[in-house]
Order: C-alpha cells, then structure tokens, then sequence
C-alpha cells in the first residue's frame, strides 16, 4: 500500500466513523456535510477514490457510498493506536464484592458492558469451567443481525467460541488483542470482530471476548476493555 496523505488517512478516519454510526454506505456528500474537511466535494471525491483503488473501501452494489473493508478498518485501528493509553481508565465501575461468588459480580460487570457496546460479552472461568454470556438483547437489535444469513453466521461463531473457549485461550498470545473480520485465526467470517482480554488473576483463570459486527464502535470498544482489563489485573480474585 502506498503511503496516504495525511487529508486521506482523515478521510478514511471520518468515514468509518460515520458508517460505525449510520451501518449505511457514506458518501463525500455525508463527509463534507458533517466532518470540518475544508476541501470541496471533488477532492474528497478523489481523496475516495485512491482509498478505494488501495482496498481500503469499496462500493456496494450501485450505492454511490462507501464501505470500509477489513484492511480499511486496520489502519484505521492502527491510527486509533497511535493515540491510545494502555493506562486507559474503565468507564464503568468494577465492583467485585466479596459476598458474592465471582459469577455474580461478572455478570453485573459484563451487563453494563453490553449496555454501553450493544455487543456480546462471552466470558469464561477456567477453573470453575463456567462459561457466562451477556447481551444477548442488545446485539439481536444490530442491523446486520436483521439479515437472516447474517444472524445464521453470528450463531455459528458464538456456537464454535463456547464449544473452544479453550482454543482462544492458547491462540490469544498478549493479554488484549483484536481481530477483524478475515484476520481471525478461530473461523473464517469477514462479518464479525473480536476483542480479547486475558486477565493476568491470582486465583482464577479468565479470559473474556467482546464479539460484534465489524462495525463495532472500536474507540469506545477498546477503551472500554482495555481499561476492564487494568482493572481485572489489580484485583485479587
């Protein structure tokens, strides 16, 4: 891929941000409208077709949007990266109480996720060999689960994750990593994202997955988890 203006490597930020949002090609009509480019609609025009011919978008059947592709949505999470703090603070409370067992405190913890992610969380206790699964409501209501084979797709996926929660745990070789679409070593879906957390727990073996449409809001996704998983790591469970 040949180096992109800085104009374009924005361009490409403003568009998937819109389409995370709207799940609705984007056109440069959209971009001028909305984001403070200050360029005329033929450079953006433009500036969209290079991103396009670098198979970083491309345009569905006759729409005159586009949509980003899997190697779009990597250097848009490699710019995201370059500005992000592992020292990253949760935007909810963890709150593990002692009176309660550990999958009473993650369910409560992992509820609030998937109110705020609109994705589903999929956690698993290696030691009690617990599998938990939280925000079933909120992902069913994505567009693309509207889309039979779509939703046909997702189930498959979340059948595999709970049948080898155990295979994730070996592939994950960091403590936070995320997968797009293709770029996912446990199946071979374009569809979906994952992000991954391995908890480094004293007493309990955790790993825990944020699956999605690879629309996913990957800002506030990755900084919600990441900031989860510092959390995780100074608790003593």
């Amino acid at each position: 891929m040949k180096d992109l203006k800085e104009r374009q490597k924005k361009i490409l930020q403003f568009l998937v941000d819109e389409y995370i949002k709207t799940a609705q090609p984007v056109s440069s009509f959209d971009l001028l409208e909305r984001y403070r480019l200050n360029v005329c609609s033929a450079t953006i025009r433009n500036d969209m077709l290079v991103l396009t011919k670098e198979k970083l978008l491309y345009k569905p059947y006759s729409s005159a949007g586009r949509i980003p592709t899997t190697k779009g949505y990597k250097v848009y999470l490699q710019e995201i990266n370059k500005n992000f703090s592992k020292k990253t603070k949760p935007k909810i409370k963890i709150n593990i109480v002692e009176r309660e067992d550990l999958r009473t405190s993650l369910s409560k913890i992992f509820k609030e996720i998937t109110r705020i992610t609109r994705n589903l969380v999929i956690a698993y206790l290696k030691k009690e060999d617990f599998l938990l699964e939280e925000g079933w409501k909120e992902i069913l209501l994505e567009p693309e689960l509207k889309n039979d084979l779509y939703l046909k797709r997702f189930l498959e996926v979340v059948n595999f994750i709970e049948k080898r929660i155990d295979l994730i745990e070996r592939k994950v070789n960091s403590d936070f990593e995320v997968f797009i679409g293709k770029e996912n070593p446990f199946y071979r879906y374009d569809d979906f994202s994952l992000i991954c957390c391995k908890p480094q727990t004293r007493k309990e073996k955790i790993i825990f997955t944020l699956l999605g449409p690879k629309r996913m809001a990957y800002k506030k996704n990755i900084s919600l988890m990441s900031g989860l998983l510092n959390e995780f790591n100074k608790l003593n469970v």
